[in-house]
Order: C-alpha cells, then sequence, then structure tokens
C-alpha cells in the first residue's frame, strides 16, 4: 500500500525494480505464511480488519516520512505513541480486563513494549525521511521473515521449506531494492 500512496501523492509510476521487489515480496508473504497449505475459509471480517490495519500501517509510513520533519524524532515519535494510544483506549476501552495483573507487565511488558511501541516509530520517523514512503514499505517487509524466525527459534513453531522458501524470497527482495538503490551512488 506504501507503493500505491507514493504512486498518488507525487503523480509517477515506480520503477521496474520497485515493481518486481512487490510482487517479489507479494509471492513470499503466500508463502512465508503457509498460505497455500492452509485449508482455510475467507472471514469477511477479519479481511476488512486487515486492510483497515495496513492502511493504518501506510498512514505510519507516510507521516513517519512526510509531516513535521523539522520536529526532532523522538518528540514525533512521542506525538505518534500518544496518538495511538488515544485512537486504541477509545476504540477499545470496553474490552480492557479490569483484573488485569501487572506481574505480566514487569515480566514481559517492558521488553515488549520497547520493541514494539517505543523503538518502531522512533526509527521511523529517523529513517523513513531517508528512504522514502515506497522503500520504506519494502524494507518494512523484513517483519515477516522476522516474525517467521522468532515464531521458529523461541517458540518453536515448525517452518516448512515453503515458508523458508518465502522468508528468502522477501530478502532477496529487499536486497535486491537497496542494491539497485545503491549502484547510481558507488558509481558518483
Amino acid at each position: 500500500m506504501g507503493v500505491i500512496l507514493e504512486i498518488f501523492i507525487h503523480k509517477k509510476a515506480p520503477g521496474l525494480n520497485k515493481i518486481i521487489s512487490v510482487l517479489i515480496i507479494l509471492g513470499g508473504t503466500i508463502l512465508a505464511t503457509n498460505l497455500l497449505n492452509e485449508s482455510a475459509t475467507i472471514n469477511w471480517t477479519g479481511l476488512i480488519w486487515g486492510i483497515l490495519a495496513a492502511m493504518a500501517y501506510t498512514a505510519t509510513l507516510y507521516s513517519s516520512n512526510n509531516i513535521e520533519l523539522n520536529i526532532p524524532p523522538l518528540k514525533r515519535s512521542l506525538y505518534m505513541i500518544l496518538g495511538g494510544l488515544i485512537i486504541i483506549s477509545l476504540i477499545f476501552h470496553t474490552s480492557l480486563d479490569p483484573h488485569f495483573s501487572f506481574r505480566i507487565f514487569w515480566s514481559w511488558g517492558l521488553v515488549l513494549s520497547l520493541f514494539g511501541t517505543i523503538l518502531p516509530p522512533l526509527l521511523f520517523t529517523r529513517g523513513m525521511p531517508m528512504t522514502g514512503m515506497g522503500l520504506g514499505a519494502i524494507i518494512a517487509s523484513v517483519e515477516i521473515p522476522v516474525s517467521v524466525f522468532m515464531a521458529h527459534i523461541f517458540l518453536k513453531e515448525p517452518v516448512s521449506i515453503s515458508q523458508w522458501a518465502g522468508v528468502v524470497l522477501i530478502l532477496l527482495a529487499v536486497v535486491m531494492m537497496n542494491l539497485k538503490n545503491e549502484a547510481p551512488q558507488l558509481a558518483n
């Protein structure tokens, strides 16, 4: 979606390398998520929520790349996190558990909040203006291989050969896109 939004914003078609990278990433995602070997039916509610999540993620990429670039990344990240907290609190306030155990917070909450809530917006607000939204979205697709790898290592999830092939395809697409972007700079 980031590449598509970039097309509308800049009124310019993406290069062939970017299109090929996106197609390879989509194919790799299908393999890495084991979609071909699952016998599931489409849950339309889940599909709509997934599309809305992708749109929200794209909005995050856009805001990291374009809004208030003169403000330091730490402050921009704080505003993004607070905005997310407000939206989540407004939408999901009724589903919060009144019997929440703070032991979970102290054991895993701090680590998860650092790597899931604090560092991503900070790194996005710092890095996205340097990469651009389309390339940033392609680089962000590395999240899927990391998720598969971590689930295999820490949760002992079985990963099939086709899933590993999807992981490799995604990583190759990201490397290919970055090599193509680096080549002209090395010549100068």
